[in-house]
């Protein structure tokens, strides 16, 4: 008599699959858990903190921006909503809703204990160490996994399966998909660039080229892109997070780096610790970015169904 498991990530859940034999008579028994949400809310169109916002040439939101920092601006770009400053707001921009200075310092909407859970959850997947810089083959799955160098992805098209944790730089460029596998649903999930080792001059992200980077086909599905490049907060010129050249991604999170945002590139939401904006880019912000869900390392499971397969 034997008994053999077999697991199998399929986005939020798991399935399970026992199989057993006793006196060559044969049974096999399904198990499909869900596993319970984390969920995060980005209220703001663009959320900064204290290395303000610059905007120039002719760039735009259209949304409420919040800004620990100062706003400023040059060459005509505009604010189409509300503005709030924990400094000043300069001239320009035109802001065409209600400016507020002076205001309170904001928190960022996820924390480094929770990016650091969701790295935790990758690395439970295991871990790719070579070839390095590691390159997915055209339409390879990707995730739950840990990345011990950087990742390139050019003009070929990956579907994410869970999270990913890039212990180097992340380039994704050139007509390249990442893809949220459909069976998320309207789940989201993380892609994260961290080097414990060097957060100055690693752990940044670039789009670019027409890459485009996308959730599970449903209505509130996103790919989060987390760099925890912090050479901003401490003073430095480091690029944490560039998507330029009409890239497209919906939620870009760099909460200790400078996201800058340029050439006719647009977005839905950004969060940083400074952000500068140029050449015509434009960011519209989606409202059903106010509150999405991830997989969670530290939620529970659910039984989803339970069926005699064999």
């Amino acid at each position: 008599e034997s008994v053999t498991t077999d697991i199998i990530n399929v986005g939020a859940t798991k399935e399970i699959t026992a199989r057993g034999t006793y006196n060559r008579t044969a049974r096999a028994v399904k198990t499909v858990l869900t596993v319970d949400p984390s969920s995060a809310g980005f209220a703001y169109a663009v959320q900064v903190g204290n290395g303000g916002i610059e905007m120039e040439n002719n760039s735009e939101i259209n949304g409420t921006v919040y800004s620990n920092g100062s706003i400023t601006g040059k060459n005509s770009p505009i604010i189409n909503g509300d503005a709030t400053s924990g400094g000043t707001i300069g001239n320009p921009p035109s802001v065409t809703g209600t400016r507020t200075e002076n205001a309170p310092i904001l928190a960022m909407p996820i924390s480094d204990s929770v990016i650091t859970d969701w790295e935790t959850q990758a690395a439970a997947g295991g871990t790719i160490s070579s070839p390095c810089p590691y390159e997915p083959t055209n339409g390879a799955s990707l995730g739950q996994k840990k990345i011990t160098c950087d990742l390139i992805i050019d003009d070929k098209t990956v579907t994410l399966t869970g999270p990913l944790w890039v212990t180097g730089n992340i380039d994704i460029k050139n007509n390249a998909i990442v893809q949220l596998a459909s069976s998320y649903a309207a789940a989201s999930e993380v892609i994260i660039a961290d080097n414990l080792s060097d957060r100055i001059t690693s752990s940044k992200i670039v789009v670019q080229n027409n890459a485009s980077v996308t959730g599970s086909g449903t209505a509130g599905s996103y790919v989060l892109l987390i760099s925890q490049n912090n050479s901003a907060e401490l003073g430095g010129n480091e690029i944490a997070i560039e998507p330029k050249n009409n890239s497209d991604a919906p939620v870009y999170y760099a909460p200790h780096g400078k996201m800058l945002i340029q050439n006719n590139t647009i977005l839905k939401e950004a969060t940083a610790y400074a952000f500068h904006m140029q050449n015509n880019a434009v960011l519209t912000y989606n409202t059903n970015l106010s509150s999405i869900t991830f997989p969670s390392s530290s939620g529970g499971l659910k039984i989803n169904s339970w069926r005699e397969v064999e």
